[in-house]
């Protein structure tokens, strides 16, 4: 697996080494200012600024090539399992490393998701962390965690999600609401927004990215990837067969517990952990990407609640852990050879570019995804799409349109006044269509002139060289 087919497995490695490697002690903070025209603006907060900065030792370590990248997405993805294992340990859970290794080999789509060099593999560890604080009462590090969670990732949704587990085990054993640890998260949360180097653009960027992201049709977040959209129902069991196995195996133990409410710091813990792994489990039914919480934090939950028996019934946690340790083999073992990476080739591009364009010069990429790839070989430049679909609509809605139409390839929607009149105002210097876009480009050819056309058979090598303009 750790080989060049499959690291980095997605785009977002390329973005985030690029972001750590630029950032330095005279340059502590890096906008993001490759997206004019996206919600972004010209200087775009960057909401993973701090999980940049933890990611800067790999980028000093490894090259900025594809070996480079590679290597430090390893090492990124085995401080997962390492913090988690560290976590468990730390709290006498039996078998912790192993719990910790069936976490992230879970579900279908791990432990590929933690192999991207992304910033999720440290919002993970955080969200673990923070319920085991939480569920502490220690509130002054509950605002602590909370202020630095939403400085290195868009932490209200998930410190949310946490927070409200916790008052849900806390209310569930002592029947009393814990207001305190509302008040030190709502402190922590308001402290970190007006903190923030890009304040108050950063407000509502929170607001229309993060909340739309659960509210939003799925004609939305169809435009934000394929990871936003609701697994199938198929899908949803098949994919996800071990974490609700350890999810429902953690009620079943929670149902045993005579005093359960009598409440124990230990059963507190595992009541806070099981009642996450559930919240999850319903945000996993509604994008699933968000099955990448839902694993590790099902086999924490697990975990916690073995912790129960197991001054007890040190056979019955042996045979449970065999259980889903043979399960989790099996489920791997089964899981499709068609599910592996996707690698967008962007080289011939790359190339042109550095050879043809000027520093400044806006690119109009019709796929979003290849943004990363082009950012990390040409960070000199400017994009009109990237990161998501979503965030040129929500930024520019005319350009958004035209782009919208070119790229799905709906030539009867557009008008070429429209059309001339967009990429006069973006003032776009190339236009870079892959190979699926033939009568894109012909229709192009007749109604633009200015920019140059520069086309990718997808495999690396370009088909059609540009001009300067078109008669």
């Amino acid at each position: 697996m750790f080989t060049l087919e499959y690291l980095p497995i997605g785009g977002d490695g390329y973005f985030h080494y690029t972001m750590a490697s630029q950032l330095s002690l005279s340059n502590p903070v890096q906008s993001i200012e490759a997206l004019p025209f996206t919600l972004l603006g010209e200087r775009g907060p960057d909401h993973h600024w701090l999980i940049h900065w933890l990611q800067k030792p790999l980028t000093l370590l490894c090259a900025s090539t594809e070996y480079g990248i590679a290597s430090a997405t390893i090492a990124w993805a085995a401080l997962v399992p390492a913090f988690l294992s560290a976590i468990l340990r730390f709290y006498r859970i039996p078998y912790a490393p192993l719990i910790a290794t069936i976490g992230v080999w879970s579900l279908y789509i791990l432990p590929s998701r933690f192999l991207m060099f992304r910033a999720q593999n440290a919002a993970i560890v955080m969200v673990a962390f923070m319920a085991l604080v939480m569920s502490a009462q220690r509130y002054l590090w509950v605002g602590v965690l909370i202020f630095f969670f939403n400085h290195a990732y868009q932490g209200v949704v998930l410190s949310g999600a946490v927070g409200l587990a916790v008052l849900m085990a806390h209310g569930l054993i002592y029947k009393r609401f814990d207001r305190q640890l509302i008040s030190a998260s709502l402190a922590g949360y308001i402290l970190s927004l007006l903190t923030s180097p890009w304040f108050p653009d950063n407000i509502r960027y929170f607001l229309v990215i993060m909340m739309g992201r659960l509210i939003s049709p799925l004609d939305n977040l169809a435009l934000m990837g394929r990871e936003w959209m609701p697994p199938e129902p198929s899908m949803f069991i098949e994919f996800g067969l071990v974490g609700h196995v350890c999810l429902v195996l953690s009620w079943l133990i929670l149902g045993t517990q005579r005093s359960f409410f009598t409440g124990t710091t230990k059963l507190k813990r595992a009541l806070t952990f099981t009642i996450l792994a559930s919240i999850f489990l319903l945000l996993y039914a509604r994008h699933w990407r968000m099955g990448e919480f839902y694993g590790p934090i099902s086999a924490m939950s697990f975990g916690f609640c073995l912790a129960l028996l197991a001054n007890r019934r040190k056979l019955l946690v042996g045979l449970l852990i065999l259980f889903t340790t043979v399960l989790t083999v099996g489920h791997q073992y089964l899981k499709s050879p068609l599910n592996k990476a996707t690698v967008i080739n962007v080289e011939s591009f790359c190339d042109y570019l550095e050879d043809h364009a000027e520093p400044g010069n806006l690119i109009f990429n019709l796929s979003w995804p290849s943004f990363p790839y082009l950012y990390h070989c040409q960070p000199r430049l400017t994009y009109i799409s990237g990161l998501d679909g979503l965030m040129l609509s929500q930024g520019d809605s005319d350009t958004f349109r035209i782009w919208y139409y070119l790229s799905r390839g709906y030539l009867g929607y557009l008008d070429s006044k429209d059309v001339t009149s967009v990429f006069s105002k973006t003032n776009s210097a190339y236009i870079l269509l892959g190979p699926h876009s033939a009568n894109v480009k012909v229709w192009l050819l007749g109604e633009i002139k200015g920019s140059k056309l520069v086309v990718s058979d997808g495999s690396g090598h370009l088909i059609s060289l540009p001009r300067e303009g078109y008669e």
